[in-house]
């Protein structure tokens, strides 16, 4: 479900020290992945359960989907198409200041 470009980095990037010390010695995107969803700041597991899809907005092969969530009223998460298959082209959702209010 995520872009291959991105799921290929993330061991690179997060297990030689440039991410938290908690996620050294992950060497899988599933691995790593995992553990920074059990540490997301200000959201405990149960309130990331909660997240619901409000719209989407696509442009070609790129775009977002729209999110609400407790944390996050109005949020948005970047998707690629790859292969025909729409991915998340970004790991954790942000504010979205150009989205509809829930």
């Amino acid at each position: 479900m995520i872009y291959s470009v991105l799921a290929e980095s993330i061991p690179e990037d997060y297990d030689q020290g440039a991410g938290p010390s908690y996620l050294h010695g992950r060497k899988t995107c599933p691995a790593i992945l995992s553990e920074i969803f059990k540490r997301v700041p200000g959201q405990p597991a149960s309130m990331l359960a909660t997240t619901k899809v409000t719209g989407v907005r696509l442009i070609g092969n790129h775009g977002f989907v729209q999110l609400h969530s407790k944390a996050m009223p109005t949020g948005k998460i970047f998707v690629e198409r790859e292969r025909g298959t729409w991915k998340m082209g970004s790991l954790i959702g942000s504010p979205c200041t150009m989205c509809a209010p829930n």
